[in-house]
């Protein structure tokens, strides 16, 4: 889902610079609350993802540290939605996209919870989650907007629910879960921790936000400088050879870009300004939609339509998509009625390489032409029947883990390990410094990517906000079967090799090596009586 409004509301920190990461400690040693003998390299449980273990601990922690800590207890808001319309709307949207409904996750997301309460270090204290029903619209946040109703619901969970932290209970962004704008921006000046900040925000948001704000999904400005050095590398300067139109698959890419109006603009104009400067790659036209959804969905469908046209008058071969699954899924509907065949390149987050989102995009259109980046890792890693929380959730319950849900597992395990890294003393500020001292965690599979705190986006070693880091490259099957038994799911080429910063090899994506096959072949065959020689000599931009 796309992140807009005021990137730059976020209010200053008490500390204006965040601390650089420190260095690994030897662990002590001693047993775990969880029974687990602590030495060095070991985690809190058995997780590649979980904080470095912490010995069963004694002493003070100092009391009350913070609004919402006590000497036994630390509060932390679940911020969920009513059914208004517009709820109701996105609720059916992401339920169509294979999630599960609140009622599926919030008991799955209890027994996470208590058994991470019973597992990690919180020195005398026990989280309690409390749940808050906003009367807001999740629409109208999604593009920026409702910020008085956003920042009421601020005030009420900091001043009568007297919280330490809150987590947004409906994770409609993927596994690792992420805040809306306007939310986020009223919750920082509240000094409200959010573990999961704005979906998609900058990490200069984030250093604004600080020590208040972090995240697992990766931050726009990191999403936008892998994404540029990818179609950089990877795609410029060669043929279109996986477009759907055969008269494009032997001509030079022409680029455009689609991408979300508002607060995410600046991370879109970085991208297109590394494109440009950095790889020489020119983006022959630009669609920027978003602005009056917050008040309108059906704009999103007509924009879908409009973007289509223009970037088809603008004999646009490869379209670079920088926004979310819903959009695409309406964009490459009307690329069918206008006979529009390009290859289509996905960013790897909002949910466009989401397999359930991905089986509403229209698959005439995409089935042997979509491929990019993916931040997550495989579904099976993350979700399947064998995932990480799946095979906890059974341990736990002898239950299989319902279908659509991981319970919040990555979000609650970040969450953990930021409040057991702050120590004893929990304060907003106890946790930056704690976080610095997280080590990468992932290996060796990767099941929701490589995460680090110690890389900024530029790939620069200093402190960092938000926990993915690397993605790997995918490209869609709409014929396979994916790890969920249904048809259609992303397959990893290099088989599932992540790329930081500076890594991505220069040369042809190695998509669809097998050829165009199944339906992709049927439909392609039958497009090349209908192919539309494009006007290249056009330059059209929505700007």
């Amino acid at each position: 889902m796309p992140r807009s409004g005021a990137a730059g509301s976020a209010q200053p920190s008490t500390s204006k610079n965040a601390p650089p990461p420190t260095a690994d400690s030897a662990a002590p040693a001693g047993p775990t609350r969880g029974g687990v003998e602590c030495r060095a390299g070991v985690r809190q449980f058995d997780s590649a993802y979980a904080a470095p273990c912490r010995p069963r601990w004694t002493g003070s922690n100092g009391g009350a540290t913070n609004r919402g800590v006590t000497a036994d207890s630390v509060k932390i808001v679940l911020r969920g939605y009513g059914d208004s319309p517009d709820n109701v709307f996105l609720k059916q949207v992401v339920a169509q996209g294979g999630f599960a409904p609140e009622e599926v996750t919030a008991p799955v997301r209890r027994v996470f919870a208590d058994y991470f309460n019973r597992t990690y270090e919180l020195y005398g204290r026990r989280v309690i989650f409390d749940e808050y029903t906003s009367n807001g619209s999740m629409f109208k946040e999604l593009f920026g907007e409702g910020r008085e109703v956003a920042c009421a619901d601020a005030a009420a969970i900091a001043e009568e629910r007297k919280a330490f932290g809150v987590l947004p209970a409906f994770a409609a962004v993927g596994p690792g879960g992420s805040g809306l704008a306007a939310f986020s921006d009223c919750a920082v000046e509240r000094r409200l921790l959010l573990p999961v900040g704005t979906v998609l925000a900058p990490e200069t948001w984030f250093r604004r936000a600080h020590p208040y704000a972090w995240g697992v999904q990766p931050d726009c400005e990191r999403i936008a400088l892998q994404y540029a050095e990818y179609v950089g590398k990877r795609l410029a300067g060669r043929p279109a050879r996986f477009a759907r139109d055969p008269l494009f698959t032997a001509a030079p890419r022409v680029f455009g870009l689609m991408t979300v109006d508002g607060g995410f603009r600046p991370c879109s104009d970085l991208l297109q300004a590394e494109l440009e400067k950095r790889y020489g790659v020119r983006i022959a036209s630009r669609y920027n939609y978003g602005a009056g959804a917050g008040n309108d969905p059906s704009v999103l469908p007509r924009q879908a339509a409009q973007a289509v046209v223009q970037f088809k008058a603008a004999g646009v071969t490869t379209l670079v998509m920088f926004g979310d699954a819903f959009t695409f899924a309406n964009i490459t509907s009307h690329a069918r009625s206008q006979r529009w065949g390009p290859e289509w390149v996905i960013h790897g987050v909002g949910n466009m390489d989401n397999e359930g989102f991905a089986r509403l995009f229209d698959q005439d259109r995409v089935n042997g032409h979509l491929f990019g980046t993916s931040f997550i890792g495989s579904p099976t890693g993350y979700q399947g029947p064998t995932s990480e929380p799946a095979r906890l959730y059974k341990q736990l319950t002898g239950k299989s883990l319902p279908q659509g849900t991981d319970g919040d597992y990555y979000t609650l395990v970040h969450t953990f390990n930021l409040l057991q890294n702050a120590g004893p003393t929990l304060t907003p500020e106890t946790i930056a410094t704690g976080v610095g001292s997280l080590p990468p965690g992932g290996a060796p599979h990767f099941d929701l990517g490589g995460w680090n705190f110690r890389t900024r986006p530029d790939g620069v070693v200093g402190l960092d906000h938000t926990a993915m880091d690397d993605a790997r490259e995918v490209y869609w099957d709409g014929d396979a079967t994916g790890a969920d038994g249904k048809k259609g799911t992303f397959v990893a080429t290099y088989s599932g090799r992540r790329f930081a910063p500076g890594q991505w090899p220069a040369e042809d994506p190695p998509v669809y090596p097998a050829g165009c096959t199944g339906t992709c072949q049927r439909t392609a065959a039958a497009d090349h009586l209908k192919a539309w020689q494009p006007d290249r000599r056009r330059r059209v931009r929505n700007r």
